[in-house]
């Protein structure tokens, strides 16, 4: 049984030693020319540069239109980057992980992941009021109600699946970081092909998502710790409350013997 133990602890060290290594040297050069990329590419987009010029090529091009056979099963898949989809299938996988793990280090990262993904993409959205492609052939249609720019879909497709990738053991990381690359390029173009979003959405997307995953990445172990002693806080508190409570318990009544 012990020794059963032993190789449970170690098996969950193996897998969350990650988490706590020190953030690598390239980490804070990605996070700075992901995020001076995404404020400059927003800016074109609000300005109105030749960069929306580029996204009405690409919409001229109409690649797939309604009519061609490759609608549906490019529509389909570009499904697996909505939100719903995306979140369920990564927060099974780190519910999975989880449990696997015995650590709430997976779940921690998840609502991390998807509060930065909601938030950063909604917040966005609102600010610039683009309008997509499926109500108007003007790209350059900013601040009119609209909620296209960055994409949903794609910035979905990045933070969930990217988790996944994090998540996975070591062994199979580079395999599920290929997958995670390959999902967000080609659900991005498939909403370009399909007209649902212009080009500079899905860059955009492509963008922000990789923000998110790097604040993520970083954060976790300072997150997971401050939570931890806040927990022992409370338990700390709670174990007092109940002793303090044994403490002033009422004598039990005294039961006089019968005669």
């Amino acid at each position: 049984m012990l020794q059963q133990k032993g190789t449970q602890r170690a098996t969950h060290g193996r897998a969350s030693a990650w988490v706590r290594r020190d953030v690598p040297s390239w980490w804070l050069p990605a996070l700075i020319a992901a995020t001076a990329g995404y404020t400059l590419l927003t800016l074109l987009v609000l300005a109105g540069s030749g960069i929306t010029e580029f996204d009405s090529f690409w919409y001229d091009l109409d690649l797939v239109p309604p009519t061609s056979p490759l609608h549906l099963p490019v529509e389909l898949w570009v499904f697996l980057g909505q939100r719903v989809p995306a979140m369920i299938i990564a927060g099974l996988y780190c519910l999975y992980r989880a449990r696997r793990t015995r650590s709430w280090t997976p779940l921690l990262m998840y609502a991390m992941a998807g509060t930065g993904f909601v938030v950063s993409v909604l917040s966005v959205k609102y600010l610039t009021g683009r309008i997509g492609p499926r109500y108007t052939d003007v790209a350059h249609t900013v601040w009119d109600g609209g909620d296209i720019f960055p994409s949903g879909h794609v910035t979905g497709t990045v933070v969930m699946y990217g988790l996944i990738a994090l998540l996975v053991p070591l062994a199979h990381r580079k395999l599920a970081t290929v997958v995670a690359i390959v999902l967000s390029v080609t659900v991005g173009f498939g909403t370009v092909a399909l007209n649902t979003h212009w080009l500079s959405d899905v860059v955009g997307a492509w963008l922000n998502g990789s923000i998110v995953l790097l604040v993520v990445w970083a954060i976790t172990p300072e997150v997971q710790r401050r939570l931890g002693a806040r927990l022992q806080r409370i338990r700390a508190w709670h174990h007092a409350a109940i002793t303090a409570h044994d403490g002033i318990r009422p004598p039990a009544p005294v039961v006089e013997p019968r005669r």
